[in-house]
Order: structure tokens, then sequence, then C-alpha cells
């Protein structure tokens, strides 16, 4: 490599920093220099606003991925629905209709909330989730100086909840509802069966941190449906 392309940069950075040490000395040892003390400061108040920014993107990140561990968890716990419905998929129902990503993006609202972050949009496709916020937005009015700061907040995490699988369910589900035929006919998935009732558990090869346990294990999102009450007919 070019010895000389790597001194220029150094030496340049090293002025730099020289010329920005020299600039605080004379601001304190000559008070007259007014308007030079006022461009120090706002610099001092602008890498202040880098670093206030850095520290909150950190933890509304961790906070997030903390939501999101917390949304899975209740999410499978219900079985993709809601509390009250015990894990029973009941198709065209008010309450228990499985619209799952809607269901998740309930909780997860609720789960960031309790960090005082607010969700503007949920996206979930193939298993991944976006997660958009408000955007971060710094800006003062000094002597001599504005300045606005934004950055925008979208994450994207892997989900350890097979969407995909649960939507070919569901859509099977909804086939069978139409056809009136039974499950044992049109299920591609695998299933215990107890008398009318059909008991399904989807798996996932990823782990999340529970937090109950404060371990990380593996999520299994178990609900059921009666063969013989699969939807409700709607008029």
């Amino acid at each position: 490599m070019n010895k000389k392309g790597i001194f220029m940069p150094t030496l340049a950075l090293a002025t730099m920093f020289l010329l920005t040490y020299a600039f605080f000395v004379f601001i304190i040892k000559d008070p007259s220099l007014s308007y030079y003390l006022n461009l120090g400061n706002n610099q001092v108040t602008l890498i202040s606003t880098f670093k206030d920014a850095e520290s909150q993107l950190f933890y509304n990140e961790l906070a997030v991925k903390y939501s999101l561990y917390k949304t899975q968890e209740e999410f499978a716990g219900n079985g993709g629905v809601k509390s009250g419905c015990n894990t029973r998929w009941i198709l065209n129902d008010e309450s228990c209709n499985p619209a799952l990503k809607e269901n998740f993006e309930v909780i997860l609202r609720e789960k960031l909330k309790e960090y005082g972050l607010e969700l503007l949009e949920l996206k979930i496709e193939d298993n991944k989730a976006k997660i958009k916020l408000n955007d971060l937005t710094y800006s003062t009015n000094l002597a001599n100086f504005q300045y606005k700061y934004s950055v925008k907040q979208i994450l994207s995490y892997d989900l350890a909840i097979d969407f995909n699988k649960l939507d070919k369910i569901k859509a099977e589900l909804n086939d069978c509802l139409k056809k009136a035929g039974k499950i044992s006919t049109c299920a591609s998935e695998k299933y215990d069966k107890i008398g009318n009732i059909i008991y399904f558990t989807i798996e996932n090869n990823k782990n999340i941190l529970s937090s109950a346990s404060k371990d990380f294990k593996r999520l299994e999102v178990k609900f059921n449906v009666d063969e013989n009450s699969l939807g409700v007919t709607k008029f």
C-alpha cells in the first residue's frame, strides 16, 4: 500500500485535532472572543445531540427486541387468537377468528408502549418482522446557529413463529369450510384428534428469550379447531 496514502489522512486528522484543541484554548484564555465562543458552544451542542441520538437508538433497539420476544411468547401461548378463545380457532368469528398478523400487531403495540414507544407500521413477510417507529428528531435554535437532526427508525428481525405455515393451515381450513369437508381430508399439516377436536402444534427451528424463565427456548404455536364447528356462518 502507498505509505503516502496512509500518511495524508492521518496528517489531516492530527491537524484537525490540534486546531480544535487550540481553538478551545484560545476561547478559554480570551473571553473577549464572544463570536468564537458561541461557535464553540454550538459545536459542543451538536456533538452532544449526536450522542443523545445514538444512546436513544441503542435503547430503542433493545426495547423493540425485548418487546418482540414477549409478543411472540404471548402470541404462541394464545394459539394465534385472542386470549379468551382458549387457543380455539373459529373461522369468521368476530373474536376467535385467526387474524394472525393483526393479533400479533395488537400485542406488539401494547408491549412497545411499556417502553414508551409507538408502533407506526408492522410488516410480516417471509417470517420476518419489519417494524417502523417514529423518527427521532432533535433541533435547536442558538445564536447564529440552527439545526434539525432526524433519524429514521426502521428495524427488521427474524421471527421464531412460522407465519407461512400458519397462513397455509388457515387457508386449508377456510377451503374445508367452503366445501363443508372434514379436516382429515384437506389438512396437510400433522395433527392429533380427540373426539371432534383437532389439535395442531406448529414448531420453528429458531429460539427466543423467554420473558418468564430468562432462558432461550423454542416456541410452539398450539391451537385447536372443532371439526364439527369449524367456523361461524355469516348471513
